[in-house]
């Protein structure tokens, strides 16, 4: 009342900037990235990578591109989070700075010696019981709680990704044939999914009594003025809240959307459903992405193990027994 002007409740985006002569190869390397069509979600992780590493070379008074070392490489690699997240920007990053000749020493030596591998993990997933014990945590009296569940249903019944979530505009439902229909974020690519029928209730609850009034295409919008379409952060932090409120164990367990997903592909698997069928309603670009799910289907990795084949007697009775007699 005193300003006329409604403050926007927006946290800033960190810019991660990328200073200095350094930088400004990396500016390069990252448009180089961009014109090689990569994913704005994997430009930008490289980019916040490489602020880290630049940010990390200003602290041993390092600026320009020649005082680069192999030292520098290594200690900044040399924590687990840096070698578990940063090791793939930075060797990329070194390539195109010796494919383009702005440093004379090709560090490929250095990271193909070390490596820094990422250990392998399963997937974390959810029993249908758990995942039905989340579903049902959700208080949908207000608002709020309308438009929460029925963006925990998308993750949990479709396998939606976070950045599809919040992305999802009203031309994407065709209520008439009950599908929904859009081009997904990361893959670029046309997937078309059944609307069910709890997924749309929830939609069109939402819609009648807790989305505010707006313009906006998108269906998912803040809580609070101004109103505006969520972010894809946002929406990991309502499907993450709901299930650390949900009193199941998510212990030892990765927690959000993407837990649902692998929730989800598992159920199918354990059901019977083809590997190309599930790749099909996940939206992935291949088969060999939905395999990984394999690992966790344990029933039918029981059925492959053989039978151990009995032993020969003659081979505890070999030399008079006189390895095996005490035993």
């Amino acid at each position: 009342m005193d300003t006329g002007i409604i403050p926007k409740r927006i946290v800033p985006i960190e810019e991660h900037p990328l200073p200095g002569e350094i930088g400004e190869a990396a500016h390069l390397f990252l448009e180089e990235l961009v014109n090689s069509r990569r994913n704005d979600i994997t430009v930008l992780k490289h980019r916040r990578n490489l602020s880290y590493f630049i940010e990390f070379l200003e602290t041993k008074s390092k600026s320009k591109l020649c005082d680069i070392g192999e030292d520098e490489i290594v200690t900044f690699l040399s924590t687990s989070r840096n070698a578990r997240d940063r090791y793939s920007s930075i060797r990329l990053f070194l390539r195109f700075l010796a494919g383009k000749e702005y440093i004379q020493t090709d560090f490929e030596y250095v990271l193909s010696r070390n490596r820094y591998p990422k250990r392998e993990k399963l997937p974390s997933i959810y029993s249908a019981e758990e995942v039905k014990q989340i579903e049902l945590s959700v208080e949908q009296s207000g608002p709020v709680g309308k438009r929460d569940y029925a963006i925990l249903l998308l993750a949990t019944r479709l396998g939606l990704r976070a950045s599809d979530i919040c992305r999802l505009e009203f031309d994407h439902l065709d209520w008439d044939h009950n599908v929904i229909a859009f081009i997904q974020y990361k893959t670029k690519k046309s997937i078309e999914l059944p609307l069910l029928t709890d997924v749309g209730e929830a939609i069109v609850n939402y819609l009648r009594y807790g989305r505010p009034i707006s313009g906006h295409s998108e269906i998912f919008l803040s809580a609070r003025p101004p109103y505006r379409p969520m972010f894809r952060w946002g929406i990991n932090g309502v499907i993450s809240r709901i299930m650390r409120e949900s009193g199941v164990d998510i212990s030892k367990r990765k927690f959000g959307p993407h837990a649902m997903r692998h929730s989800l592909a598992s159920r199918l698997l354990a059901n019977g459903v083809s590997l190309p069928v599930i790749s099909e309603s996940l939206g992935h670009e291949s088969s060999l992405s939905t395999m990984e799910y394999l690992r966790v289907d344990l029933s039918s990795l029981m059925k492959c193990a053989l039978d151990v084949p009995p032993v020969n007697p003659a081979f505890y009775e070999q030399k008079g027994g006189i390895f095996y007699g005490k035993m």
